[in-house]
């Protein structure tokens, strides 16, 4: 299948988080990336298959989904969405990791520390397995206790990760009043 993607020549290309944002669209062709970890339920839009994964093991998955499908390239370093589509989902994860780093708070310890290897368990199950690779890349097996900063950038680093819906759920199984 890498045959037929190469370079990108079509000056409007968009990802079709862009332009569908979270949702299916029956004519969205979608692609599993195994050279960037999205299988499974995790899918790449044909736009970014052409742009941002040339080169790359895609298995072509066709357009029948039985989930609310939306590209996952774009959660990640996505090159065809807009600042103004990141700088969006930015904002709409943001209460979210504001409640995370609140739980910081309860988790830390007399020298102001916090064993995040706890934070996937705060988290829905959806998102439980990036959080846990993310804290072994980012901080070792096992990871050693983290301050308040290190904290926040381990869950921002999981933002792009976070879709709207995640967030309600999250923000939900985490009502602290």
């Amino acid at each position: 299948i890498n045959a037929e993607y190469g370079d990108c020549t079509e000056p409007d290309m968009q990802c079709t988080l862009e332009s569908h944002g979270f949702t299916q669209d029956g004519d969205q062709r979608f692609f599993s990336c195994s050279t960037c970890g999205f299988e499974g339920d995790q899918i790449v839009c044909e736009p970014c298959a052409k742009h941002c994964h040339v080169g790359h093991d895609l298995i072509d998955r066709g357009t029948d989904f039985n989930r609310e499908a939306y590209c996952d390239c774009a959660t990640k370093q996505c090159s065809l969405l807009s600042e103004q589509k990141k700088n969006e989902m930015a904002a709409a994860a943001e209460p979210f990791v504001q409640q995370l780093c609140q739980v910081f708070e309860e988790l830390k310890d007399g020298d102001g520390l916090a064993d995040v290897s706890l934070l996937p368990g705060l988290l829905p199950d959806s998102l439980q397995e990036d959080a846990q690779t993310m804290i072994v890349r980012k901080f070792g097996d096992p990871p050693p206790p983290v301050n308040r900063d290190q904290f926040e950038l381990a869950v921002r680093e999981l933002v792009p990760y976070v879709t709207p819906g995640a967030v309600m759920e999250a923000l939900e199984g985490m009502d602290r009043t």
